[in-house]
């Protein structure tokens, strides 16, 4: 059995509208904040995943209890491709998965469901595609200021620990991590950059930055990609002067030889 040729196209038109959920029972879901990044992976070609939520309180009804975290990947067509469960306990606290993209989808769902409470929260992403070739970057982690001097960049280092961006960033520095891809081929070297814009208004505002190893902030850094491999990069962002409001936090690099550049965004609040 299966819905009418009316009932299906009535259901497309809703499912922007009202969210649903992705396990075994239809529910309605809320918004699930959290923060969503992409890192492509040279040995798979496809994109590796982390995402980061905080349990809403309305999830959170004691340690007694579980949640269901539910990782749904997409077609075109909205029809899951491959799912993957695991259980957590119903607490207010930070919950992280990692994963990498499967053959035909397009899309991701995380989703965190309190079976005691009937109620569920979604996070959906857009995966989008790998490029075939030339310079390209990953997304832009938000991640609490570290000193990892000692340590070289590398995604999933102890020291790096990624925001949830659930509510607003009062730290006055923030940790920036993110990767370059191809830049060896085109540049021998690029420059760094930062800015806020307000959401608002629309007016930027240049942020000092230190890379890691560096000992001062400033506004622009020049450096070398790495040979043959991803080039990470950790860079600590000032925010100190950064008043409240909603803001894209965006970092550019401007590949030297080039004149082109790569430019990675997120969303975050001040307060």
């Amino acid at each position: 059995m299966d819905l009418t040729s009316e009932g299906r196209a009535y259901l497309d038109d809703l499912r922007p509208i009202l969210p649903h959920r992705y396990g075994t029972a239809s529910r309605l879901t809320q918004r699930l904040p959290g923060q969503f990044t992409r890192f492509w992976s040279p040995t798979s070609g496809a994109w590796d995943l982390e995402i980061h939520v905080e349990v809403p309180e309305e999830l959170a009804s004691g340690e007694e209890d579980s949640l269901e975290l539910g990782l749904f990947f997409l077609d075109e067509a909205g029809g899951i491709v491959s799912e993957r469960r695991e259980s957590l306990p119903a607490r207010r606290a930070p919950a992280a998965v990692r994963a990498s993209t499967v053959r035909g989808a397009q899309s991701v769902v995380l989703e965190l469901y309190n079976e005691k409470a009937g109620r569920a929260a979604a996070l959906q992403r857009s995966l989008g595609s790998v490029p075939d070739k030339g310079e390209f970057a990953s997304d832009l982690m938000v991640v609490k200021a570290a000193e990892p001097q000692r340590y070289r960049v590398l995604r999933g280092a102890p020291w790096i620990e990624p925001l949830t961006l659930e509510g607003a960033v009062s730290d006055p520095e923030v940790g920036l991590y993110f990767e370059l891809y191809g830049v060896d081929a085109v540049a021998s070297w690029y420059r760094l950059r930062a800015e806020v814009e307000d959401q608002d208004t629309g007016a930027t505002r240049p942020l000092r930055i230190r890379p890691v190893g560096e000992g001062d902030f400033h506004f622009r850094w020049e450096r070398r990609p790495s040979t043959g491999s991803p080039t990470g990069e950790f860079v600590t962002a000032s925010l100190r002067d950064v008043p409240p409001g909603d803001y894209t936090l965006r970092v550019i690099a401007e590949l030297g030889e080039r004149a082109s550049q790569l430019v990675l965004e997120r969303a975050i609040s001040r307060r």
